[in-house]
This record gives structure tokens, sequence and C-alpha cells, in this order.
């Protein structure tokens, strides 16, 4: 069987790309590496698939809550404070939703991209780690 990648020391297979180089004015022979779970590399997923559940979750959520709260105003209300109560729960709910969702996509999106940026900008300066 082929397959196009091989199995790491996990034992997870894996594909990956060598190079190898020579400084100038430098004998030794250089080498860099760069691999990546094959299941990972192939899956075409993306940073905003993997927000969408949350999202979707959410919004069902204040949608659901919010039809169970004007559905208890209206048991004993006039149609304007009905609206008006929809109006600021439905306003309510957006924002804890916002909250909710930029703190999410603060710690898992956005946080880890400017570790990588900071890393890649102490590299890039020759300070290293």
């Amino acid at each position: 069987m082929e397959f196009p990648g091989y199995s790491d020391y996990r034992h997870i297979s894996v594909i990956g790309k060598g190079v190898t180089f020579k400084l100038p004015h430098c004998p030794d022979l250089w080498g860099m590496m760069c691999e990546g779970d094959l299941e990972e590399v192939y899956r075409g997923r993306g940073i905003a698939y993997r927000q969408l559940r949350p999202h979707i979750w959410l919004t069902v959520a204040s949608a659901v809550l919010a039809a169970a709260l004007v559905y208890l105003i209206a048991l004993s209300a006039s149609v304007p404070v009905i609206a008006l109560c929809a109006f600021a729960f439905n306003l309510a709910f957006g924002f804890v939703t916002i909250g909710a969702i930029h703190g999410r996509s603060r710690r898992k999106v956005v946080d880890p991209l400017l570790r990588i940026n900071r890393f890649i900008r102490i590299n890039a300066e020759g300070k290293g780690i």
C-alpha cells in the first residue's frame, strides 16, 4: 500500500519536507525539516469552521431564551411593552453573544497568532529565544 507520509516518533502518520543548505564561508551542511500530521495537513477546515459551532449554539440558545421571556411577558402585558421587552432581550443577548465569541476568538485564534508573530520577529532580529 502506498501512503504519502511516514510514521513519526509518536507512530502518527505525518508528511514533511526537508531541505539542506550551506552558508557562505562555512564548511557545514545545514538542514531543516518541516512536518505536519497528515490529517491536519489534508483536512480542509480552517479557523472559521472551528468557530462556527459555538456561534450556532449561542445563537440558538439566545433565540430560545428570548422567545421564552417574551412569551412570559406576553401573558400579562400590552403589545408595545412586549415589543420593547423583545428589543431589550435581543440587544442584551446580542451583547452577551458578541462578548463570548470575541473572548473565545481572542483566546483560540488571536493570542496564538500573536505568539507566533512575536517568535518570528524575535528570531528575525537575531535575538533567538
